[in-house]
């Protein structure tokens, strides 16, 4: 319960907190999105003693035993799989974007075709900003819908 409690508060204070305010042209963003410091990805499974203190230390600084916070570790990796490969889309096929669920997006792609590009640039623009909008909101579904998974997840393990 101890994880339940833990993963869906941080999900829960962290979903739109760092949601861009707006895309520019050309920015390049380089973050990682570890739940718990991603410091536990590439869970011990083998019998490294070294590994395995580590791990124990980890879950005691967090409260947890070596099994919950593994258990936890498991379900932050499937959620930010879900999340990753989640594809959310807006606009149309003459003026549209698709992106991740991932707040900001590592896969975002604009489609402009030729028929599009004649509307006129305020148009495109207005048209842009409003398939950008769209995609965002079924992205708050799609993390909303793979949270939901993740604490199934939990609740089935534990």
């Amino acid at each position: 319960m101890k994880i339940f409690i833990t993963a869906a508060a941080l999900l829960i204070a962290s979903s739109d907190a760092f949601a861009p305010a707006s895309f520019s042209r050309g920015a390049v963003i380089t973050t990682q999105r570890n739940m718990f410091g991603g410091s536990a990805s590439g869970l011990v499974e083998e019998e490294d003693p070294e590994k395995q203190k580590a791990m124990e230390a980890q879950a005691k600084a967090m409260g947890m035993s070596v099994d919950e916070f593994q258990l936890a570790m498991k379900a932050r990796e499937r959620l930010e799989s879900d999340i990753s490969g989640f594809r959310a889309t807006g606009g149309t096929d003459d003026i549209g974007v698709e992106m991740d669920g991932n707040s900001p997006p590592k896969h975002l792609v604009f489609k402009l075709s030729e028929s599009g590009k004649a509307k006129g640039k305020d148009d495109v623009s207005k048209e842009f900003s409003a398939a950008i909008t769209e995609a965002i909101a079924k992205c708050k579904e799609g993390r909303k819908e793979a949270t939901a998974n993740m604490i199934k997840f939990i609740q089935s393990n534990e």
